[in-house]
């Protein structure tokens, strides 16, 4: 029977750096998760499609993964809303919306994982960034109250007809938060 193989520190090291980075960061326990579905989509609809979104902020940075299949359409765009308390879905305040990365995928199943400086004024749409006046502190403070509060919605749009959001969900905080 041979000795059991010894593991150099350095290798240990870089295992231990790649789980690291794997793992989303969180500060303070800020971090939401909404599960995405063809019923809370806008309109609903009946497609099969499912998903999940992770969103954390770690200083002025929000964190977001989403995860998605059986789309019936390509994906176009991930969207994060700001909602009226009043308004039975999204209302018009598309808070930031990534479009060019996520429109390169052409398969029904995914996933995709970006940052957004919450700093930056191209971060938001012009649409809610004119709704605050401009102002980036304005905006920024919006959307993580809605998100802190459970006024905010993630949306995935496809090329079905308009309004073509296929899965969408409410946002809501994580457990133990």
């Amino acid at each position: 029977m041979s000795a059991p193989r010894r593991v150099s520190r350095p290798t240990v090291f870089l295992v231990a750096i790649l789980l690291a980075s794997m793992a989303p960061a969180t500060v303070h326990g800020q971090m939401w998760s909404s599960r995405l579905l063809a019923q809370s989509g806008v309109p609903a609809n009946n497609s099969p499609a499912n998903g999940q979104a992770l969103i954390s902020l770690v200083d002025k940075t929000l964190d977001v993964r989403v995860s998605w299949s059986d789309l019936q359409h390509h994906p176009q765009s991930i969207c994060i809303w700001v909602k009226r308390p009043d308004s039975p879905g999204p209302s018009n305040d598309v808070a930031l919306c990534l479009r060019d990365p996520i429109a390169q995928y052409r398969q029904q199943q995914g996933s995709h994982h970006f940052e957004v400086n919450l700093d930056r004024a191209q971060t938001y749409t012009p649409t809610f960034l004119q709704r605050h006046e401009k102002s980036v502190a304005e905006a920024r403070s919006t959307l993580i109250a809605a998100l802190e509060s459970g006024n905010a919605y993630v949306s995935i749009t496809t090329q079905q007809s308009p309004p073509g959001i296929e899965v969408g969900g409410q946002v809501r905080a994580t457990a133990g938060q």
